[in-house]
C-alpha cells in the first residue's frame, strides 16, 4: 500500500475518501480550487519526499498549511507522517499547522506518544 499525507488525511476525515482517494477517484470542486490558490498564496512551495508532497520547509520547521481545520485530526496526523517519513530519513523537523482561513496554527512534535500514534495508524 503507498500511503501518502493526503491518504492519511481522507482516512481520518472519511473512510469511504479515502478509498476513493487511493482507487484515483478523486472530486475536484470550488473548495478545492479555493484551497489550492489559498496554498500558492500563503508561500507554499510543495516540496516532494518520496510519498509525501511537504508545503513547506522553514527553519527547523515542516509547514503545512490548511484551508481551515476542519478535519483537525487529520491534518494532524498528516503533518505528523510528514514528520515520521523525514525522521527515518536522518531529518528531524519540528510541524507547523496553519490554518489559513481562521490564522489558528498548530505546534507538533513528533515525540514518543505521537511516533506510537503514527506507527499504530501505518500498520
Amino acid at each position: 500500500m503507498k500511503l501518502t499525507g493526503t491518504l492519511i488525511k481522507n482516512y481520518f476525515h472519511c473512510k469511504r475518501q479515502a478509498w476513493l482517494y487511493y482507487y484515483g477517484i478523486n472530486f475536484e470542486n470550488e473548495l478545492t480550487r479555493i484551497g489550492r490558490i489559498k496554498h500558492i498564496d500563503a508561500g507554499s512551495e510543495e516540496l516532494v519526499f518520496g510519498e509525501i508532497k511537504i508545503d513547506k520547509i522553514k527553519n527547523n520547521e515542516v509547514i503545512e498549511f490548511k484551508k481551515t481545520s476542519s478535519n483537525i485530526e487529520g491534518t494532524k496526523m498528516q503533518l505528523l507522517y510528514y514528520l515520521y517519513v523525514l525522521k527515518n530519513n536522518g531529518i528531524v523537523k519540528t510541524g507547523r499547522l496553519k490554518d489559513l482561513t481562521y490564522g489558528d496554527e498548530h505546534v507538533l512534535v513528533l515525540d514518543s506518544e505521537n511516533l506510537i500514534k503514527v506507527e499504530n495508524l501505518i500498520n
